[in-house]
């Protein structure tokens, strides 16, 4: 194989493999979007990269919803084998001050970061989802003893013949039962 061959060859390879890096970086631009857009609170507006970082800019719908997510991703994400940096990027849209949020994934292995962020995204949004709502508080039946003068006197009770009402020789506390929530 001469020389000439040889190079064009390997230019080849090498202008193949250039070519085939975006398209990962596309893929996994896509699956970082479909991730982000599926938590509900985030809408993914754009997604870039530079200098072999991934990064997407979004639109949040709930930010309550999107700060619980954000701190329990912080919390998991420490001492991995990627940086992440999250914030909010201010700029002038139509004439107005706006913000959107941006993230943007750093490593040496992108393929392997974005799935664990995406894992990490997935799993913290089903948490988050499945907490379940504050517990009702149970019925529960008081007896409470009347007071006099409250109309349940044994001898107005019995002059009307009210259902409950006892007889003269019962000398027991009046009492009624009141159901409510504790």
């Amino acid at each position: 194989m001469s020389g000439n061959t040889r190079d064009v060859l390997s230019s080849d390879k090498k202008k193949a493999k250039s070519e085939a890096v975006p398209k990962t970086i596309e893929k996994l631009q896509m699956e970082l979007k479909q991730t982000v857009d599926s938590l509900k609170c985030l809408e993914v507006v754009t997604a870039s990269s530079r200098g072999g970082d991934l990064r997407v800019l979004c639109r949040c719908h709930s930010n309550e919803n999107w700060l619980q997510i954000l701190y329990k991703f912080l919390e998991q994400s420490r001492d991995r084998e990627w940086y992440s940096f999250i914030g909010k990027k201010y700029f002038l849209w139509e004439g107005r001050m706006t913000a959107a949020w941006v993230i943007i994934i750093q490593a040496d292995e992108l393929d392997k970061a974005v799935q664990d962020v995406r894992k990490m995204l997935l799993a913290i949004n089903a948490e988050i989802q499945n907490i379940p709502a504050p517990r009702q508080p149970k019925k529960a039946s008081y007896t409470v003893p009347l007071p006099s003068g409250s109309g349940f006197e044994r001898s107005l009770q019995e002059r009307t013949g009210a259902p409950g009402s006892r007889s003269a020789g019962d000398r027991s506390v009046r009492t009624v039962s009141i159901t409510g929530r504790s």
